[in-house]
């Protein structure tokens, strides 16, 4: 994957290239865009990988139990992601 460039990696890619490795692996609540630009910023200086899970019940292509469609969520992370410098 280039850099700045946006899009969904498959969570085994990322595994694979941690394992057998010391890492910690943080879960973090990203509906807040502060909070995942926080984030972003973080794993960008510490040089991390970040996953963005979805969860179906709390979205999904009717709305969900928020009422926000994951393509928002996707804009929204997108966003938090260029402005935190990544």
């Amino acid at each position: 994957m280039k850099q700045n460039e946006f899009g969904p990696i498959p969570g085994s890619t990322i595994l694979g290239g941690i394992s057998g490795k010391k890492t910690i692996i943080m879960a973090a609540n990203i509906r807040i865009a502060t909070v995942a630009q926080g984030i972003f910023k973080a794993a960008k200086d510490s040089d991390s990988a970040v996953f963005m899970e979805l969860a179906r019940s709390e979205c999904d292509l009717s709305g969900g139990l928020y009422r926000v469609h994951p393509k928002d969520i996707f804009r929204t992370d997108e966003q938090s992601c260029k402005g935190g410098g990544v």
